[in-house]
């Protein structure tokens, strides 16, 4: 398979997942409890059927599903947090500068502390995502 039709059948398939992410939320505030279940287990065959294309988990934050190539931030905790919900520089520099996040919570300050210099002399602003492919 090439590359481009890699590329189109993840665009087919970032919209097919976004779609049943959408109507699961819309169930979920209209407390449709069957449908919701029932989106779930379509959103699952479908990430069976294209097991290349989709990861394993989905967003810890919206519960969107993520496709590989897409970009993400992976958690300490080995969770995943897909572009929106991912969060900046800037909002992990304020979490060591004020101790809310230590070495033991898996990273370290030091390094991440270079590389956050290294984001803002290359022209990075804090309000960036911290984001690495899937």
């Amino acid at each position: 398979m090439t590359d481009e039709t890699t590329t189109k059948r993840r665009a087919l398939l970032r919209s097919v997942f976004d779609g049943l992410h959408a109507l699961g939320k819309a169930a979920e505030a209209d407390s449709d409890t069957r449908t919701s279940m029932q989106l779930m287990d379509v959103r699952e065959v479908l990430k069976d059927a294209f097991e290349e294309d989709v990861s394993a988990q989905d967003c810890e934050g919206c519960g969107k599903t993520m496709l590989y190539g897409e970009k993400h931030h992976p958690t300490a905790d080995d969770c995943d947090l897909c572009a929106e919900c991912a969060p900046s520089w800037g909002c992990i520099k304020r979490q060591w500068d004020g101790g809310r996040k230590t070495d033991e919570d898996g990273g370290n300050k030091a390094e991440f502390m270079e590389a956050y210099a290294a984001h803002i002399a290359a022209g990075g602003s804090p309000d960036d995502k911290v984001l690495y492919e899937l």
